[in-house]
Parts: C-alpha cells; sequence; structure tokens
C-alpha cells in the first residue's frame, strides 16, 4: 500500500495495489540419433525429434483507493488476465556428408517438421480476446559445398528449398561465405544468408503491465512469414594463447508482428485490426578478446548495437527501438583452476531496454451511450529501464571416492544483490500515475552435488 496525500479539497487517499502474477514456462523434448560411416568419405545420420516449449501466465490484480480518515472506499477495481501458450514440433531429419578429394566438403539432407501451436487470452476470467489452434507441415531439402580453393581460403555456397503448408508456398534460402588466411594467425571473413521463420514471435504491447511476447504459426494473415537477409563482414587474430575476433553485421527484418488492445474499439469482432506488421534493422559490431592458456583463462565481449523497427500503423510509422534493443553489453568472464578447485565469475552490463509509457487514460461516450476507455501514450519504446548489471560467482571442487567422481559446487547469482529492473507497471487512475518496477532474481546461491561413475 502506499499513501498519498493532495492539495485542496482532496482528502489525504491510502491507495492498496494487491497483485498476484505468475508464469509457468519451459522446454521439454525427446530425440533420437542413428549415424553411420558408409566410406571414408561418405557419412549419413538420422534424427527423429519431439520438442516442446509453453508458457502458462496468469495476473490477478485488485487496486483500491480509500479515505485515510474515514475509510470509506472511493474506488475499486479488480482484473484479470490468462495467457497460455504451447509449441510442439515433430521432426525427421536426414544429413549427409561426402568428401570430394581434399577440395570439396559436400553437405546435403532434408527434414520435415510438424508443427503445433495454441494461444489462448482470457481477460477477466470470461472474454477471450485471442483463441487460437493451429498445425502445419513444413519441408527443406538443402544442398551446401564447401571448396578449399587453396590451403588459405574456403568459399562455401549453398541453399535450402522449403515449403511451408501454413501459405502453401515455397521459399528459397540462399547463402555464402568466404574465409581468407593472411597470415598463419589473421583471417578474415565475409558471409550472407536468407532465412524464413515460420513459428513467428508476437510482440504483445501492454503500455501498462510490461508488454510480453507469445508464438503463432504464420499464415499470411494475422501473422506473417519473418523473413532475414544476413550480412556478415569480420577479422581474427589467434594464436595458442589468445584470440582477438571483430565482426560487424547488418540484418533487414520483414514479417514482423506486434498484437496490440490500446486501438481497439467498443464491439470490435475483427482480430485482424489488432495485429500490425512491420519490418526492421538490426546492426552492429561484435568484439571479442580471449586467453586460452595458463590456470587462469577467460574472455571478455562487448557489442555495440541497434535494432529497429518500422510499423505503418504505430508511431505514425516512423522507426523505433525493438523491445530486445540493448545499444551496449559488456561481458567479463574468468575461470581460474588450481588442483581440485576451480572458481570462475561472469560480470555483466547492458544499457536499460526500451518501454512505452502511458501518459494518462480518458473515456468517450460513444454515440450508442457506452464508454470506452483510452490510453494516451508517449512515443512508442521512446524510454530506457535503468541500465542491467549483475555478477555470478561459482567454485566447484572435484574429487574421486573409489571408482566415483563426485563435484560439489556452490554459485552465487547475482553475488551483489543488484535491483534489476524487468518491466515497469503503470496504474493510471492517480495522478501522476502509480509506477511498480518488477525487478528480475535478486541474490540467488544454489548448492549442488553430482556423482558420475
Amino acid at each position: 500500500s502506499q499513501n498519498l496525500t493532495t492539495q485542496g479539497t482532496q482528502p489525504t487517499r491510502v491507495v492498496n495495489n494487491d497483485v498476484a502474477d505468475l508464469t509457468d514456462w519451459g522446454n521439454k523434448g525427446i530425440s533420437a540419433k542413428w549415424a553411420r560411416q558408409w566410406h571414408p568419405q561418405f557419412y549419413s545420420n538420422a534424427l527423429v525429434a519431439y520438442s516442446e516449449y509453453f508458457s502458462d501466465y496468469t495476473r490477478n490484480s485488485n487496486f483500491e483507493t480509500r479515505d485515510a480518515d474515514t475509510d470509506s472506499l472511493l474506488l475499486s477495481r479488480t482484473n484479470g488476465t490468462a495467457e497460455d501458450n504451447l509449441v510442439q514440433d515433430f521432426t525427421v531429419r536426414l544429413d549427409n556428408e561426402l568428401q570430394i578429394g581434399n577440395s570439396h566438403h559436400v553437405g546435403f539432407g532434408g527434414w520435415t517438421t510438424r508443427s503445433e501451436v495454441r494461444y489462448d487470452f482470457l481477460r477477466n476470467d470470461s472474454i477471450s480476446v485471442l483463441n487460437q489452434h493451429q498445425q502445419a507441415w513444413r519441408t527443406a531439402v538443402y544442398l551446401q559445398d564447401t571448396w578449399n580453393v587453396r590451403p588459405n581460403l574456403a568459399l562455401t555456397l549453398g541453399g535450402r528449398f522449403a515449403f511451408y503448408e501454413g501459405t502453401g508456398d515455397t521459399y528459397l534460402e540462399p547463402r555464402a561465405s568466404l574465409s581468407i588466411g593472411l597470415t598463419d594467425a589473421v583471417r578474415v571473413k565475409a558471409a550472407f544468408g536468407d532465412y524464413h521463420q515460420f513459428v513467428s514471435r508476437v510482440v504483445n504491447e501492454n503500455v501498462t503491465e510490461g508488454s510480453r511476447d507469445f508464438w503463432l504459426l504464420a499464415d499470411n494473415d494475422l501473422v506473417d512469414v519473418t523473413s532475414s537477409r544476413h550480412y556478415v563482414v569480420g577479422a581474427s587474430y589467434e594464436t595458442n594463447e589468445l584470440l582477438f575476433d571483430v565482426e560487424v553485421y547488418r540484418k533487414t527484418l520483414d514479417g514482423l508482428s506486434e498484437f496490440s488492445l490500446r486501438f481497439q474499439r467498443a464491439g470490435e469482432a475483427d482480430i485482424s485490426n489488432l495485429f500490425f506488421g512491420g519490418s526492421g534493422i538490426a546492426e552492429g559490431a561484435e568484439f571479442l578478446l580471449q586467453k586460452k592458456f595458463g590456470n587462469f583463462v577467460g574472455w571478455a565481449s562487448y557489442t555495440l548495437s541497434r535494432v529497429e523497427h518500422t510499423f505503418d500503423d504505430l508511431n505514425d510509422g516512423e522507426p523505433f527501438p525493438a523491445l530486445h534493443d540493448q545499444t551496449h553489453e559488456l561481458k567479463l568472464v574468468s575461470s581460474y583452476s588450481l588442483g581440485h578447485w576451480t572458481m570462475s565469475g561472469t560480470w555483466v552490463y547492458a544499457t536499460g531496454k526500451p518501454y512505452t509509457a502511458p501518459e494518462s487514460e480518458y473515456s468517450l461516450t460513444l454515440l450508442d451511450g457506452t464508454q470506452q476507455s483510452y490510453i494516451h501514450v508517449g512515443e512508442k519504446n521512446g524510454l530506457r529501464l535503468p541500465a542491467y548489471h549483475r555478477l555470478d560467482l561459482s567454485s566447484h571442487y572435484r574429487f574421486r571416492l573409489g571408482t566415483w567422481r563426485g563435484d560439489i559446487g556452490l554459485s552465487l547469482f547475482n553475488a551483489y544483490n543488484r535491483s534489476n529492473v524487468w518491466y515497469r507497471e503503470f496504474e493510471l487512475s492517480e495522478s501522476p500515475p502509480l509506477i511498480t518496477d518488477v525487478e528480475f532474481l535478486g541474490f540467488t546461491p544454489n548448492l549442488s552435488v553430482r556423482f558420475e561413475f
């Protein structure tokens, strides 16, 4: 609860906002693999796999405003939300590798996947906002050749041809890469490729409770097939002791999807008006420095990047930062081994992610006498959360007990208990709005014991 004091004739008020927010999510799967070396130059492996992703989200909130002197109820509102998302994949795949002389390494094969997706979005236990149950097959074949033109020059050319039942279309995905060794230690590289994603990520925009995302099968109706074109160039310096690598990349993105209720009109039944399609770019540079020798090893990486989306019907058609855009990201990882002991640490720093802040809420009386609430928002993803950083520490002691090998470990997640903001919630019935920071996991110790024989 929070006490609020206002000026003038308004009474002192006590605000109570009780929120129960629970997410149960995870992955599970099973696979079987068969492999055979038919010939010293010909190898095959077959794979049968099933995987499942689930995310069950429930939220119930009870908001009350009371007069602090009389305890009389001034405002009461109860809201509930439930989102259930299930993605299931069953895949049969065959991959082959053929070595032709010393110059050509050929890979070819194919696979077929049956995907099933369910997504249910309920409000206040009874209002179905979205209910989707989809299934579709996709089948692909591919061919790729790595040609060692010279000992210091390798060229890879290939492509994949896919058919997707959900749209009835075929998709060609060419790709190429080039690697040139300038010296024994210095190498430059470049790559290009087209890619498609048929199980599409949809951003569920929620400016008051934090945006989430869910997965649907692309159908070129509600959700388009997501496509991207990648360009990468880079260089590396590597010895037995050190590695320094730098890459610059650019990706063009099409078929992006967002779902939003903030433009919904009273009585609207066409869910297609709640989906928005757009495009985007992702570009940046990645740097890696690694120490590979001695008892003390580790690496440091830094990424400078920009991810920007453009939707004709959002933000007045102007580009805006994507939800996962982080300008700077720095990772420091180290490990020290001494006898039976191994100690390690990881420190992560990242620019805060963007979010859209609501500015006010108002109601309009429509011609039929009903009222519709509207939320006025600022620039889309125009603000950023505080920077994210944390330190993880761990120590392992390895020993033998007869024929058994043991490992006792202690890890400290977020060792200095940094309060990192996951997303922000806004209560608009108060002026100025009440803002609640929902945080990631704080300091968390973990003790593990493992035996092998």
